[in-house]
């Protein structure tokens, strides 16, 4: 015979089942070991990824500097003077900040957000403007295949997103800004 403690108790575990969030409390700390597990690997993944392609990108620019330089000029936001200095400078950043977000060098991620927002904000500028360039990203044939300013605007929102994904992580974690260590797994023991 069914007794109302056994209708409660079936109406818990029904209700349990059909609320994702009440059967998460229910699953315990396994539920929360694999909420964890997929956090790290989505972490590791995403700082290999802007760590690759930032050196990736560095180091096309770096291949060829003055075409690198002429992009920026197309821009018409800095003096003619400065362009070969960004030409050079700013890849080498690029490079050693995904070297130093590899290897988890202080401040190596938020010199990748900063550069982030730079090239989201420039960007931004050209699609105001309607200037219709190379967004100096890559190479040429690399805008070519991927369509235009406004689409390279939008990849840089979600290498953004990443970046900020990661840096929350990093903060979540007790870990600080320049913390090193920045992106490993630890327990939390306490």
């Amino acid at each position: 015979m069914l007794t109302r403690t056994d209708l409660r108790e079936a109406l818990r575990k029904a209700a349990a089942a059909a609320v994702p969030a009440a059967a998460d409390k229910e699953a315990g700390p396994r539920s929360q070991v694999m909420k964890e597990g997929f956090a790290a690997f989505l972490s590791l993944f995403l700082k290999w990824g802007l760590a690759l392609l930032f050196i990736f990108a560095g180091a096309l620019k770096l291949k060829d500097p003055r075409a690198f330089a002429q992009a920026i000029g197309q821009y018409g936001l800095v003096p003619d003077g400065i362009i070969p200095v960004l030409a050079l400078g700013l890849p080498v950043v690029e490079v050693l900040a995904g070297l130093g977000l590899l290897v988890n060098l202080r401040y190596s991620l938020g010199a990748i957000l900063l550069m982030l927002l730079l090239f989201i904000g420039v960007l931004g500028y050209a699609i105001i403007a309607e200037l219709d360039i190379d967004c100096g990203c890559f190479t040429a044939a690399d805008l070519a295949a991927r369509g235009s300013v406004k689409a390279a605007f939008f990849q840089d929102l979600g290498f953004l997103a990443a970046a900020l994904f990661l840096r929350w992580r990093r903060r979540g974690r007790g870990q600080g800004a320049g913390a090193r260590g920045q992106g490993s797994v630890t327990s939390n023991q306490q």
